[in-house]
């Protein structure tokens, strides 16, 4: 069985850019008749507020316990191929020393783990030593983290060759090469005289064209992962995006919800998200006044796009299933992402999207001159079904646990390449590209760096 998700159509929102959130231009007289509230007042309702709660009053609001959540399809096909036992090992390892990559190999029914070469290889065959956690590998990388991230600056900043332009740049699984997409085709004919940076190896891949890329029924709060979000970018008009999942900060205890940073910026200013279609609708979160992003402007090597919303009430759950599906699942854990594992993609106007495997870590990935992010992962859609697409910035991108519960991993970043137009709300013709090859911004490693941590059911 195929997996894939079911669309609706939705009035309101139309393409302004091909990348994933999505902005409309809304003629003021239309903003409420639309939507039910009524043409008056058009203007003022296009306001952004500005008394609005900020973090210290954001909460994880205890009536989401009231909530009737469900679990996940538990099917073979969907569920993550990671055993539990070998999850745990991950989480422990993870926490204890440098990795530069995990990988299953499927086939042999391995967890390869490749350290950092300054780590303690003696402490992680220890902590491997235990039977119950099957088949491990346990080798060190070739090149550190720090001598790639060197290299590909390196590329990035100064093309090694005249006329080369990077799409995006990876280590391979055990670090011991770089793999490089150049932007055109023509320009495989210039990369193929590239044969390492920095004494690194270098791969060349397939030419692509990086593009950074939300459900009704979340109204009011607690607000939970997966539903649609509005925020009004002046001149009547606006951009939605998806809400992801519950945080905690360890030090305050405040609550916050995980979108995608790419969503937030160039607009200090107008910093409130609403709920649904509306920017007349209730206020979601804040979130936090942000700069332009230029390309080789990589910032701190912890962060990633993501960014966290402020000021509402959160819960941790997840909606699931189509675009207009009302029902929600426990978001019960988090977990670093391990190549060969599959995820899930859940942006609002795609809905879920199974069987998305993983195959690359650590990328980094340039969307255009003005937005650039690193620590990116990449996967492809195993039976070349859309992925994600415009609108499904900052949802939830999570693997399926055993017992059904949703283990996040990332929230949605951008897709490699236009690949279609795709359904989805709003199932406008020509309004949204999607494609089976996408990119997710990995979350563990943020949320330490931060100070926070994922809420469970």
């Amino acid at each position: 069985m195929k997996y894939k998700s079911i669309t609706k159509k939705v009035i309101g929102l139309g393409l302004a850019f091909s990348i994933l959130p999505m902005s409309a231009s809304v003629p003021p007289e239309h903003i409420h008749a639309e939507f039910g509230f009524g043409p008056t007042s058009a203007v003022g309702a296009l306001e952004p507020q500005t008394s609005l709660p900020e973090e210290h009053n954001s909460s994880i609001d205890g009536e989401y316990r009231q909530l009737a959540v469900e679990n996940l399809p538990t099917d073979p096909q969907i569920v993550s191929p990671i055993p539990n036992h070998t999850r745990e090992l991950v989480d422990r390892v993870y926490q204890s020393v440098a990795v530069s990559s995990f990988v299953w190999n499927a086939e042999k029914q391995t967890l390869e783990i490749w350290l950092e070469p300054d780590s303690d290889i003696a402490l992680v065959n220890a902590i491997a030593s235990n039977s119950e956690y099957g088949n491990v590998q346990i080798e060190y990388a070739r090149f550190s983290t720090a001598q790639i991230d060197d290299a590909i600056a390196s590329l990035m900043e100064v093309p090694p060759l005249p006329g080369m332009e990077v799409a995006w740049a990876a280590p391979n699984a055990n670090r011991s090469g770089i793999n490089i997409s150049p932007t055109r085709p023509q320009r495989l004919r210039t990369g193929s005289q590239l044969s390492s940076i920095d004494g690194i190896p270098v791969t060349l891949q397939e030419p692509s064209t990086p593009m950074y890329a939300s459900r009704d029924n979340s109204l009011r709060p607690p607000f939970i992962a997966g539903a649609r979000m509005i925020r009004y970018l002046g001149n009547n008009t606006t951009t939605s995006c998806s809400t992801s999942f519950a945080v905690r900060n360890l030090a305050t205890g405040a609550g916050g919800l995980l979108t995608a940073d790419h969503c937030a910026r160039n607009t200090p200013n107008m910093r409130a998200w609403r709920t649904g279609n509306s920017v007349a609708n209730q206020t979601l979160g804040l979130h936090p006044a942000t700069l332009p992003r230029i390309w080789n402007d990589w910032g701190d090597p912890n962060t990633t796009d993501v960014t966290i919303l402020s000021g509402g009430s959160y819960a941790p759950a997840m909606y699931f299933g189509s675009p207009t599906a009302s029902q929600f699942a426990p978001v019960t854990g988090s977990t670093p992402p391990i190549i060969g594992d599959l995820v899930a993609y859940n942006g609002q106007p795609s809905g879920t999207v199974w069987q998305n495997r993983i195959t690359d870590t650590n990328l980094w990935v340039i969307y255009s001159r003005d937005l650039a992010y690193r620590n990116i992962v990449r996967t492809v859609q195993i039976d070349g079904l859309p992925a994600n697409g415009n609108g499904d910035s900052g949802g939830p991108v999570f693997a399926v646990a055993p017992t059904g519960g949703a283990l996040a991993v990332g929230v949605i970043s951008g897709i490699e390449n236009r690949g279609r137009v795709c359904a989805g709300t709003p199932h406008t013709p020509g309004a949204r590209y999607c494609s089976s090859t996408a990119f997710f911004a990995p979350i563990t490693a943020y949320l330490v760096h931060r100070g926070y941590r994922i809420e469970t059911w």
